[in-house]
């Protein structure tokens, strides 16, 4: 039998990720420096550069998650990446594949923005070119919607709140200022039911 690891050079250097990552376990669970996501992340990118973290506070117990920033095409380097962790070897770490969905209650300092998820209306954008990729206005306030923090805080907003594997199917987010021109702007809390209906109606997924 052929070790994958010989002939599949990916699995090769995710062994070499979780052989790390076990020998400095410790000190990443246990430490608050600011670097540490670092460290981990420049680990993971000898692998591939997609890829990335995201950890919960140090402790006895700590989470991690490894993302690929919701790009659809790296989706499987990071299951394939967890799914070879050495679980035996790390009882104090719960790793998990992807962002999950964590809903819109919540409320974030970015860049100096405070954005109240909770409180935000959106509308959503067709394509006529193509009808099956969905779009998204975004109802701002705190800063005037040309303000480029905006065109980094969205995306991580949309991917906090509807996971990574949902927040892929967003095509495109534009700001618009807040408050909305109508009523017909829904909360962005509705924003999963309404991507949900999107891909049953547009895609055919049941």
């Amino acid at each position: 039998m052929t070790d994958r690891s010989e002939s599949n050079p990916a699995a090769g250097a995710g062994s070499a990720f979780w052989q790390w990552f076990v020998r400095h376990e410790a000190e990443l669970r246990t430490s608050a420096a600011d670097h540490v996501p670092d460290r981990i992340e420049a680990e993971l990118r000898r692998i591939d550069p997609r890829l990335g973290v995201e950890l919960s506070d140090p402790g006895e117990q700590r989470e991690m998650i490894l993302t690929a920033w919701s790009r659809r095409d790296a989706f499987g380097a990071v299951r394939d990446l967890v799914a070879a962790a050495p679980a035996a070897s790390l009882p104090n770490w719960q790793i998990i594949a992807l962002k999950p969905p964590r809903g819109f209650r919540f409320s974030v300092d970015f860049e100096g923005l405070r954005i109240d998820a909770a409180g935000m209306r959106f509308d959503p954008l067709a394509s006529p070119q193509a009808p099956e990729a969905l779009g998204l206005r975004i109802y701002v306030s705190g800063a005037p919607p040309a303000d480029e923090r905006w065109s980094r805080a969205l995306p991580l907003v949309i991917e906090t709140g509807l996971g990574e594997e949902a927040a892929a199917e967003i095509a495109h987010i534009e700001p618009a200022p807040a408050p909305p021109p109508d009523e017909k702007a829904l909360p962005l809390e509705q924003l999963a039911a309404y991507v949900k209906w999107h891909r049953k109606t547009m895609i055919g997924d049941r």
